[in-house]
């Protein structure tokens, strides 16, 4: 399980993120990205399910991510 620990603004602009992990995690996972992104919010099972976008993906994110909740249903751990 993950989980965010801080979240700190900073004074150039950026921000910075830390977050801790409990479990083992497969380095494949794992992703670094960075530049100007839409976040579109999403949930199973109350879970909050977070699809990272450039910004012109925006408006058709849910129609490339839609069916996300659906895998994780169908691929349990």
């Amino acid at each position: 399980m993950e989980f965010l620990v801080t979240r700190r603004k900073n004074s150039d602009g950026t921000r910075t993120d830390i977050w801790r992990m409990n479990l083992p995690h497969a380095p494949y996972l794992l992703m670094m990205a960075v530049g100007e992104y839409s976040i579109i919010k999403d949930n199973y099972k109350g879970k909050e399910v977070s699809y990272y976008v450039e910004k012109e993906y925006s408006p058709v994110a849910r129609k490339i991510f839609g069916y996300t909740p659906e895998m994780i249903a169908f691929f349990p751990r």
